[in-house]
């Protein structure tokens, strides 16, 4: 017996000064309270830790009157209904002689001794109560599943996990050796007494549940109780640090993509600038300068914009978004985008607040893309072919470029034009082909080959064209780019 308590015991040793919250759990003969200054969370989330020393004394008792309710269940069963099985009634009165020397240890202060007597010592004595009176089949084997639970709580996860262990072992055992003959023939047993067994196992089991819900809400309030000026404290250092840590990374991004930021309060016209406003009107740091002087940075025109917008906002409640030009105060030219939104307060508008961002890069680079896409399209009409592409992926069948010659060959009003998309050219050219059903399988034929193409198309008007397409690279061979010439002369000519 001091063999298997010290192997099964091993481990709440080992885990014998483990704190757990304010309290330090301490399975000794002589337990005591110390102030753990680690975090309750830490050691709450490990499934090897056991519960604190008070909630622990509590549990024991409860323990120990859930086995002695389960002994004194079935004496009385079994007074009941079997009085002549004299020798069943020595199982649970050895329960009820440990749960009394069990009470008396812990009523001692020996919690680690009682503890290894009360689970150990029920489990042995489970045993050989089923060894002697039928096995698995004995009403007994029901009290293991509570047992276990029990060990859990006050012995931890491994011990637990080893009474498990060898409870499985044990009932196969049980079943070998009923098998083979070797175990006692099972008394007469009334189904009467199982069912007093069982509803036994049930109580405890839901004196068991009770006891954890209600020490799970008791934890949960110490916590909350302990942590409250904690967290405020943290709290408060948090919100300093956030402030700091939000001021810094505003003025990182606002200097890195050039935006700064802006409120007006509307009853004081008072006006606050960030740090990148005063470093896109190149001017230093500080005191944000009065609304008046603000606005005076900017030319007669482009302030007569700001006031019109900044009134439609305080009256209206628009927002605004304006790409205005500047002079900054080292006299650059530049452009700024301004957006401006109002902040309601109380059903009033109080305040105005937006961005300001130098554009001038952006603006510079729109233009140019402009000035390359009109180059492109120039090029296109120059070519004296048919071009037009389109992307595969897009259900509008939106073409992404195309030249007037494209629409003047398969007969298209310029002024259609930029209505017609991918289908509007299939239907144009489906009037045209000789054979459109076999004109329109050979498109599709096309489309299905990931590499360019090139063909010769006769149309029913007499004329024939150079048909070309080609997949745009990186789009998976989807969208293809179309080419068109008119090559009846040269038809004719070879002809000839």
């Amino acid at each position: 017996m001091d063999t298997a308590l010290a192997a099964l015991c091993g481990p709440v040793a080992r885990r014998g000064n483990r704190p757990f919250g304010p309290v330090q759990w301490r399975l000794g003969d002589n337990p005591g309270v110390t102030t753990s200054s680690r975090s309750p969370d830490a050691v709450a989330d490990r499934p090897d830790s056991p519960v604190p020393w008070a909630t622990s004394s509590r549990f024991v008792r409860v323990a120990i009157l859930c086995i002695g309710s389960g002994a004194v269940a079935f004496l009385l069963a079994l007074l009941a209904f079997a009085p002549h099985q004299h020798v069943r009634m020595v199982g649970p009165a050895c329960l009820l002689v440990l749960c009394t020397i069990t009470w008396i240890l812990q009523a001692r202060g020996r919690m680690r001794t009682a503890i290894a007597w009360l689970v150990i010592g029920t489990w042995i004595l489970l045993v050989a109560i089923c060894v002697f009176n039928g096995g698995v089949r004995t009403p007994a084997m029901t009290a293991f599943a509570p047992l276990i639970i029990m060990a859990g709580w006050l012995m931890g996860v491994r011990t637990a996990g080893t009474l498990a262990v060898l409870t499985l072992a044990a009932g196969l055992g049980f079943v070998v050796a009923d098998g083979a003959g070797a175990l006692p023939a099972q008394p007469p047993t009334s189904p009467l007494m199982f069912w007093a067994v069982q509803a036994a196992m049930l109580a405890a089991s839901a004196a068991m549940i009770a006891f954890f819900l209600r020490n799970y809400r008791e934890r949960i309030s110490e916590v909350r109780r302990l942590s409250g000026n904690l967290a405020r404290l943290e709290a408060e250092a948090a919100v300093a640090e956030t402030v700091r840590r939000s001021n810094y990374l505003l003025d990182r991004t606002g200097r890195m993509a050039r935006v700064g930021g802006w409120e007006l309060d509307v009853p004081t016209r008072t006006l606050t600038w960030t740090t990148e406003v005063f470093l896109i009107h190149e001017l230093p740091p500080g005191p944000t300068p009065p609304f008046e002087e603000a606005m005076a940075l900017f030319a007669p025109p482009v302030r007569a914009t700001l006031e019109a917008a900044a009134r439609d906002a305080i009256e209206h409640g628009r927002s605004c978004d304006l790409e205005l030009p500047l002079v900054t105060a080292g006299g650059r030219d530049i452009w700024v985008r301004m957006i401006g939104e109002p902040q309601w307060v109380d059903g009033t508008i109080r305040r105005l607040g937006g961005t300001v961002q130098d554009s001038t890069e952006q603006r510079a680079a729109a233009q140019a893309l402009q000035t390359s896409v009109e180059n492109l399209q120039r090029t296109l009409e120059s070519i004296g072919e048919g071009i037009f592409a389109y992307d595969g992926r897009d259900p509008s069948g939106r073409l992404l470029f195309a030249n007037d010659e494209v629409f003047r060959i398969w007969n298209i009003p310029l002024e259609e034009a930029p209505q017609t998309g991918r289908a509007g050219i299939i239907t144009a050219a489906r009037r045209l082909f000789l054979d459109p059903d076999a004109e329109v399988a050979r498109i599709e034929q096309i489309l299905a080959t990931p590499t360019p193409h090139e063909d010769r198309v006769r149309l029913n008007d007499g004329r024939v064209l150079l048909r070309r397409s080609a997949p745009i690279l990186g789009n998976g061979g989807v969208s293809r780019v179309w080419t068109f010439r008119d090559v009846t002369r040269e038809e004719q000519a070879l002809a000839a």
